[in-house]
């Protein structure tokens, strides 16, 4: 019964420290996000910044914040899709195919 008890408070106490290092995670993220300029994104803000009382959604709330970083640096771009298509086997395409900057210097340098 000792034994029992004794690791049903060494488990508490080791939830509390994981519970301890997310509030601290939390404050730290409301600290980098006091310290940006979100003019613009107001949006992006208020939705890490009411997240911001669960631990349980710092991986979700790390994530929003590298996109909201990456917005406010102008280096975020949302990820394309690329299709490629031969078109001299389907001549009645219409749509427009998007090419991607990597693929399409990998084409140009095929065909040199």
């Amino acid at each position: 019964m000792k034994k029992i008890k004794k690791n049903k408070k060494s488990s508490l106490r080791r939830d509390f420290e994981v519970f301890a290092k997310g509030v601290e995670r939390l404050e730290e993220i409301k600290e980098e996000i006091d310290s940006l300029d979100t003019k613009g994104f107001e949006e992006e803000e208020k939705s890490i910044r009411s997240k911001l009382k669960n631990v349980s959604y710092i991986p979700e709330i790390e994530e929003e914040l590298r996109i909201l970083k990456g917005k406010i640096n102008g280096k975020y771009k949302k990820n394309q899709r690329i299709r490629l298509v031969n078109i001299e086997e389907k001549p009645n395409l219409k749509e427009r195919i998007v090419i991607g900057k990597e693929d399409l210097v990998k084409n140009l340098k095929n065909d040199i």
